[in-house]
């Protein structure tokens, strides 16, 4: 279990690294700029109630008028803040690598348990970059297809999440592997 938790923390910390890589120090900028923030800004914050997501057109209630507006558009999903945060504020950093930290914990126990087919080191690393694959497909490509939303973010967050899992399993499998006497009788 102490190597488990070992691997997990330095694969967590691998991804830490590589998110800063990723988000900080690549030339790679998804996002389009608003000409007019200021506006946009004050508009939110007279429209939006509260912090939240708001989806629009929203109201589908008269549903041959929800697919008329939603054909004609605009179309937006919003993820709303009124408060604001700290970008830089130590918390979210530290919540960020917890996050991580149990997402290798979790894929350490995945691997774990697949380890007895998975004989070398090179089968594990190409496991956890399987995993990572399925993650970053599921969890980022379907955005575009069901919200209508540009590929770029998706695209660009699915590629972090597949090399974050490949480089993460580089360090889970030098951890996580068959026991000793498996992997005697396995030779």
């Amino acid at each position: 279990m102490r190597s488990l938790l070992l691997g997990a923390f330095l694969a967590a910390l691998v991804l830490f690294v590589w998110g800063f890589v990723v988000w900080a120090l690549m030339p790679v900028d998804p996002f389009t700029r608003i000409a007019d923030e200021a506006a946009v800004s004050a508009a939110l914050l007279e429209q939006l109630p509260a912090t939240g997501y708001y989806l629009l057109p929203g109201d589908d209630s008269d549903m041959d008028a929800y697919v008329a507006r939603h054909r004609e558009g605009p179309l937006a999903l919003i993820t709303f803040r009124r408060e604001g945060a700290d970008p830089l504020a130590a918390s979210g950093f530290a919540l960020g690598f917890l996050h991580m930290l149990v997402s290798m914990l979790l894929l350490g126990l995945v691997l774990r348990a697949a380890v007895p087919r998975l004989h070398t080191y090179g089968a594990r690393v190409t496991f956890v970059a399987f995993v990572g694959l399925l993650v970053g497909v599921w969890a980022h490509l379907g955005e575009p297809i069901w919200w209508h939303q540009p590929w770029s973010l998706p695209l660009l967050t699915a590629a972090h999440d597949v090399i974050g899992f490949a480089l993460a399993g580089l360090v889970l499998a030098r951890f996580v592997r068959p026991e000793p006497a498996m992997a005697e009788m396995l030779a």
